[in-house]
């Protein structure tokens, strides 16, 4: 018997870590990107404690083709239990002969006499859970959403990379046996929610409760934070001058209307407020202003400058004009404009 010397050669390139990784570009990534860390925590001594676990274990999970990690025993997004004790594991287009294959709403793949042969790891979309769906029309949908269908088999071995039953017939032309590792193991404390809350035990064991305990009243300094104290919180009204009402940041339009309005009744003239313009109008520039808190600036300018602004920037900026409530008080000449971050 010949050997074949084109497919040695080709499963000789096929197999190898240059070629997988070429196949697979986003897996050289964060090996280049675990090594990066591992200079930065070995070399340089940043943060050496958290930089190198996290680093090498970067590092171990994107070594294609050393099955330290396997991502079928996450498929879909949960722990695949079945998964951890061992099975042999396919591609759904490996099937020899599909025909009569029926699927149930559990992902279950049944031959014609209702004897199981394996389940979908993924999730099984079926209309109506009732009924069994051709095996054809399931492999389908995987293929129209771009997904793999990683099936499970019952009963089935392998022998010279082809998959066959307790029996001795053959189901499918490759697949793989799946045994969850320590890097699997310690991967369901991600899952399962586990490592945030041994960090958080961690660091309450790790805090210093000396100088709390040896003084309890300090515990009334982390309450207040967290207890909305009576006469705490709530807006304050008074009636100050401008400049007092502007030596503080605004949080609310409430308050940069009402300070808008308040400019415009002390000075007697109209006061165009206008929102977010950070940056300035470049018909303001070069002139005057009087800055004030929060990056907020005060213009005053004669009327028909303000008329051109409102013209040109109106559907750039929300503007507003406010004007003073006696209207024997204003000053027709003369008019200020607000800018608000």
């Amino acid at each position: 018997m010949g050997i074949n010397v084109g497919e040695t050669l080709m499963g000789l390139v096929t197999t190898s870590g240059i070629y997988q990784y070429l196949t697979n570009p986003l897996a050289l990534i964060m090996v280049a990107i675990a090594c990066v860390l591992l200079y930065l925590a070995i070399v340089k001594q940043f943060e050496p404690l958290l930089l190198l676990p996290i680093a090498f274990g970067m590092l171990l999970t994107n070594l294609l083709g050393s099955d330290i990690f396997h991502e079928e025993l996450f498929a879909g997004g949960h722990a695949n239990w079945a998964l951890f004790g061992g099975a042999v594991l396919i591609d759904g287009k490996d099937f020899v002969d599909s025909v009569g294959y029926m699927v149930n709403a559990a992902g279950q793949i049944l031959t014609s006499n209702n004897v199981v042969l394996g389940h979908f790891v993924n999730a099984v979309t079926i209309d109506d859970p009732t009924k069994l769906v051709p095996f054809a029309d399931i492999l389908a949908q995987f293929a129209a959403n771009g997904n793999a269908a990683s099936i499970i088999l019952e009963d089935a071995f392998l022998k010279n990379g082809a998959v066959y039953t307790a029996t001795g017939a053959m189901l499918a032309t490759a697949g793989k046996t799946i045994s969850a590792g320590l890097l699997n193991y310690l991967y369901l404390g991600v899952k399962l929610g586990i490592y945030p809350c041994l960090i958080f035990m961690g660091v309450g064991a790790g805090t210093d409760f000396g100088p709390l305990i040896s003084n309890p009243k300090t515990l009334l300094l982390g309450a207040a934070g967290v207890i909305d104290l009576p006469g705490f919180g709530e807006k304050k009204h008074a009636s100050v001058s401008v400049g007092e009402a502007f030596s503080g940041t605004h949080e609310t339009p409430e308050q940069e209307s009402e300070l808008a309005a308040r400019i415009a009744q002390e000075r007697g003239c109209a006061v165009l407020a206008v929102q977010g313009c950070t940056d300035g109008i470049e018909a303001l520039s070069g002139l005057d202003y009087e800055p004030l808190d929060g990056g907020t600036r005060l213009y005053e300018v004669p009327a028909e400058v303000m008329s051109g602004i409102m013209d040109a920037w109106q559907t750039a900026y929300p503007m507003q004009v406010y004007a003073p409530q006696e209207a024997s008080a204003a000053d027709s000449g003369n008019a200020c404009i607000l800018l608000l971050p």
